[in-house]
């Protein structure tokens, strides 16, 4: 078996440089290599016998029809595969440090205020910052908190009934209040009416509430819970609009918030108060510590700014 010469640490080459050896190993044929990098045969021919003359030892068996790998040459690929691994994971790592340490964001924002950030937060923010890079999702805040928590998110907007959760900083931004809303009409309901004196109505009731595990099915659960009732049907809304249409073709019993209130069609819907308001924050969250730049922190005051607005917002979709 042919030796490799021991000065093969001195091997001058790139990566295109393996890339070839690779394609003539593929394709079994520097001919057929060549063209798939627009070479010509002879230049290929040299690139290859380079490599071989300074590793000491040939790479392919010339036989016919086609060129087989040797013993060195089995090796040379396997490392240069590697190799060309390495490089395309590590300029994946660059290129994401470099579209980091440029001006970017990875933002959350829990799903019923998508629609918000959409017609008059990211607007506003493009004026100041066209140039800056916005990479958001819709979330609830339980998945909210984990990715901040494990740095795969840099900022949240979220809904949630606590204002202090550890290993974050909440800014409240927002104020609001979870209402329970019935089929219009659908029973009598005196002027002076509790939630409690609707107890074993409700119990038999179809609710729409929102998935189990996000941030709002666990505020409606609290709630009904809150005066003893236990839904014993349940329809699984992924927003408060589906859940609103359902009210309104008289399926089922929902929650909004007071804020949704604005828009709804009050003959349609009875919305029925608490005996104490179930009232929930909307936040901005952010790993503590965090030192954001001033693109960001110019976002975070559009948002506190332009969620002062947001009940005249909703009111005008109505």
């Amino acid at each position: 078996m042919p030796t490799i010469s021991h000065n093969t640490w001195r091997i001058d080459m790139n990566t295109k440089i393996l890339e070839y050896i690779i394609a003539i190993a593929e394709e079994k044929s520097i001919s057929q290599a060549a063209d798939r990098f627009y070479l010509s045969q002879p230049v290929l021919s040299r690139h290859l016998k380079k490599i071989e003359d300074e590793l000491g030892a040939p790479l392919f068996i010339r036989g016919k029809p086609h060129l087989t790998l040797t013993d060195a040459g089995i090796i040379f690929i396997n490392n240069a595969q590697t190799i060309l691994h390495v490089e395309e994971q590590m300029n994946k790592t660059l290129d994401e440090m470099r579209r980091k340490q440029k001006d970017s964001l990875n933002l959350l924002i829990d799903a019923p205020y998508h629609n918000f950030f959409l017609k008059r937060i990211f607007p506003l923010f493009r004026e100041k910052h066209p140039d800056f890079y916005i990479q958001y999702a819709d979330t609830n805040a339980y998945q909210a908190k984990k990715l901040l928590t494990e740095k795969k998110a840099d900022l949240a907007v979220i809904a949630t009934t606590f204002l202090h959760v550890e290993g974050l900083e909440c800014l409240p931004v927002f104020t609001d209040e979870l209402v329970l809303i019935l089929p219009h009409g659908k029973f009598t309901v005196p002027a002076d009416v509790t939630t409690n004196q609707f107890k074993n109505i409700l119990n038999n009731e179809i609710f729409a509430l929102h998935p189990s595990g996000s941030t709002f099915r666990y505020m409606e659960d609290e709630w009904l819970a809150s005066i003893g009732i236990s839904p014993k049907t349940v329809m699984e809304a992924a927003s408060f609009n589906t859940a609103l249409e359902a009210v309104y073709h008289r399926q089922c019993c929902a929650f909004l918030p007071k804020t949704r209130m604005n828009a709804v069609d009050p003959a349609l819907v009875d919305p029925i108060p608490a005996d104490s308001p179930y009232l929930f924050y909307l936040v901005a969250a952010y790993p503590q510590n965090e030192a954001f730049k001033t693109p960001v922190r110019e976002l975070l005051q559009i948002i506190s700014k332009q969620f002062q607005t947001f009940s005249q917002y909703v009111s005008s979709k109505r």
